[in-house]
């Protein structure tokens, strides 16, 4: 179950994207991660109060209940038009965005570059390896 949210959580932006406007985004988000740590917190408490009643089992067949019953009802949404409530579809002709929708080729090599560039600029500057690797002093 823990694997299961993790995995969720990462990608749930994507899915509140494509299915609420875009005035509403920040709330909805706002509420889905507030329901972590209070669901978390609600599962303490829980746990802590039926367990000594009923045993150690009994609260993850509570918490299984509700899961259960909500990806029964997922298999029946439909899928969202990816994009359909954004308010800008296509970046602008001078947008930096459009240096990354040219080829494959073109991509990888800013990519590679910008890395690079990133690399050596950290290397460069660090003088503990300057000093241990290449034996100069700063």
């Amino acid at each position: 179950m823990g694997i299961g949210e993790a995995t969720f959580v990462t990608i749930a932006p994507t899915f509140v994207a494509d299915l609420f406007a875009e005035k509403l985004r920040g709330r909805i988000l706002g509420i889905f991660y507030l329901a972590i740590p209070v669901g978390s917190a609600a599962g303490y408490l829980l746990g802590g109060n039926l367990a000594p009643h009923y045993g150690w089992r009994f609260p993850f067949y509570i918490a299984a209940a509700p899961g259960f019953l909500l990806a029964i009802a997922v298999l029946f949404l439909k899928e969202p038009e990816r994009g359909q409530f954004d308010s800008v579809k296509e970046p602008r002709e001078d947008s930096p965005a459009r240096v990354f929708t040219g080829s494959f080729l073109a991509r990888l090599y800013t990519t590679a570059y910008l890395d690079l560039k990133r690399v050596y600029a950290g290397v460069l500057c660090n003088p503990a390896f300057l000093t241990a690797t290449l034996g100069m002093r700063p």
